[in-house]
């Protein structure tokens, strides 16, 4: 894989998803007058959100098209599992 392709592309998909952070905090905190505190939960939700398919529909194509490098989707929610078993141990 191309270096340079894969940085442009992490590039232009975090500037993109930080345009719809910030457009969507201005419509909810602005336009509908919603607190500024649920409008930047709003807002990060719909980044999240826009990141999560943006990377799964575009970088994933671009970057790891032939590669066994790309991680599933499955191992995150493990790595997220272990945190939290790490965190906040069984009382056993």
């Amino acid at each position: 894989m191309d270096l340079t392709k894969e940085l442009i592309a992490y590039v232009f998909f975090g500037v993109l998803t930080t345009i719809v952070n910030f457009i969507t905090y201005f419509l909810f905190e602005g336009v509908f007058g919603i607190n500024y505190l649920i409008s930047n939960i709003i807002a990060w939700f719909v980044s999240v959100l826009f990141h999560t398919y943006s990377y799964k529909l575009f970088i994933h194509r671009l970057c790891f098209e032939n590669s066994n490098t790309y991680r599933s989707g499955r191992d995150i929610p493990d790595s997220c599992d272990d945190i939290f078993k790490w965190t906040y141990p069984s009382s056993a």
